[in-house]
Parts: C-alpha cells; structure tokens; sequence
C-alpha cells in the first residue's frame, strides 16, 4: 500500500502511538509519565557528554588551572545567579515553556562545546570552559523551574514514588549510556569521537 510508505502516513503513526503511550485517566500520571521521559534525556546529557568535558579538556592539553576551573566556574556562576533565578521564576506563571527554553539554552551551549575542535587547542580549552560555565545561568533557571513544575506535577500522596521513580530510571539510563559513551570515545577517533559526542 503506497500510504504505509508516505513520511506523513510514518509520522502519523508516531503521533498515534505516542498517544496511546501518554493517554491515561489520571493526569497525574501523565504528568509522571513525561518526568520520567525527561530523566532519560537528563541522564543521556549528564552520564554522556557532561561526564567528559575534563577529560576532553586534558585531551585538548589544557593547563592544570583550566582543568581545575572547568569544575569550580558552572557552580561559581550557579551561586550567583539561582538567588535571582528563583525571583525570575516566582513570576512566571508557563513554567513548562519557561522550562523547555532554558534547557534548550543549556543543551545548546553544551552542544557548541564540539565547535571547540575547529580551533587551535590553545583556543579550544578557553572555548570550552567558557561554554560549560556559561551553561549555568539557564542551568540555575531550569533546576528551579523544574522543581517547581515536580512539585505541581502530581499529589502530595504520590510525589515520593514518583520522585524516586526519576532516579531509579535516571541510575538506569545513565549506567547504560555512561558506558556506551565511553566506549564511543575509545573506538572514534580523536576530535571527531568528542564533537558527535558533545552535538548528540
């Protein structure tokens, strides 16, 4: 049949199965369902392009100092700005949109530390430091706005099994994908292993 072959026919499927998936009496339930689809994406960034930045800095031969600031400017800038994040977030009230913004600021910031390649690593290291601290600022807005939206998601009786429900999907994914990352960055070759890693 030419409409099982058509993209939309395709797609149409996808939008029917998803929801199929999504489609349940309780709407605290969807709502749990979606938190829990959102920590697979969490653990995907976290256990794969975010447990590496370091190591691709000492790949990229960064001094010491570099190395060491990686870590300490994303909490510095995180500090600095979470007191004014939470104010932002007070008033607002689409804390999904303002949420899926933020985020989209902080993958995309994440995602250009793989232009880092292009340049000379003299150049390269500052590039990627300087993306990773700044990635904080939507970072601190993202984490309050999320723990606002899992406060709401769903009632006071079911929060704690939803709440450890996330981590254990969370643990789970970012076991599989921490591995399966490291094993990408053995077996590619250097930069091209690092920059598919950092755009996924």
């Amino acid at each position: 049949d030419s409409n099982l072959r058509h993209p939309l026919y395709a797609l149409h499927r996808l939008q029917m199965g998803w929801r199929r998936l999504t489609a349940v009496s309780v709407p605290e339930q969807r709502n749990e369902r979606l938190l829990y689809t959102d920590m697979v994406f969490q653990a995907l960034l976290g256990a794969g392009p975010m447990s590496f930045v370091a190591v691709y800095l000492v790949r990229l031969n960064a001094a010491d100092w570099l190395v060491g600031l990686e870590s300490s400017l994303p909490a510095l800038l995180t500090l600095l700005a979470v007191l004014p994040a939470g104010a932002f977030v007070q008033g607002r009230h689409e804390l999904v949109r303002l949420a899926t913004r933020t985020r989209m600021m902080y993958r995309t910031a994440i995602a250009l530390i793989a232009v880092a390649a292009f340049f000379p690593n003299s150049i390269a290291v500052y590039i990627v430091v300087l993306l990773h601290g700044l990635a904080a600022i939507p970072g601190a807005v993202l984490n309050v706005s999320l723990t606002t939206i899992i406060g709401l998601a769903t009632t006071t009786q079911r929060r704690p099994a939803m709440l450890s429900t996330r981590w254990a999907v969370h643990g789970i994914f970012a076991a599989a994908i921490g591995y399966g990352a490291g094993q990408w960055l053995d077996w590619a070759p250097f930069p091209l292993n690092y920059q598919l890693l950092f755009a996924s």
